[in-house]
């Protein structure tokens, strides 16, 4: 099944991976596998941009921890990855190649913070509104 996943570059993301087996029950790893997502630029790309082992397991739910590190340096654009179960010299895939795409960001990890304005979000029966440090306000209909 593919599955496509959209992050801002240089942020924390977490994504929750559940995995059954023909039967509809939850599939916990052996001992002798693993569970890999990984990232490449193109399909036929023999280097990945970004490779993780998912070690992290919860009733059945398996965890890939994404860290601002992990794309900060990516150009804003669309990769592709999948997630696959190894199992000795065999691979199956969980979920088959999609689109992994890194958007733009304008506040990243670290980014100089000295300079702060706040922000207030106030929500009416007309929708909301957002008013800056300045009484600025940008009425959002909705």
């Amino acid at each position: 099944m593919q599955t496509d996943i959209e992050v801002v570059r240089g942020t924390t993301n977490t994504l929750k991976i559940t995995v059954t087996d023909s039967s509809g029950e939850l599939y916990n790893l052996d001992a002798n596998e693993k569970m890999l997502f990984g990232v490449k630029k193109n399909h036929t790309d023999s280097t990945y941009i970004l490779i993780k082992t998912i070690e992290t397991c919860e009733n059945g739910v398996y965890t890939v921890s994404l860290r601002p590190e992990d794309t900060e340096l990516c150009d804003c654009c669309k990769y592709y990855y999948d997630v696959a179960i190894q199992s000795g010299d065999d691979f199956y895939n969980v979920i088959e190649a999609s689109v992994f795409h890194v958007k733009k960001n304008i506040t990243c990890w670290g980014c100089d913070t000295s300079t702060t304005a706040q922000l207030q979000v106030i929500v009416d029966s007309e929708g909301y509104m957002l008013k800056d440090s300045n009484d600025y306000v940008l009425r959002v209909k909705g």
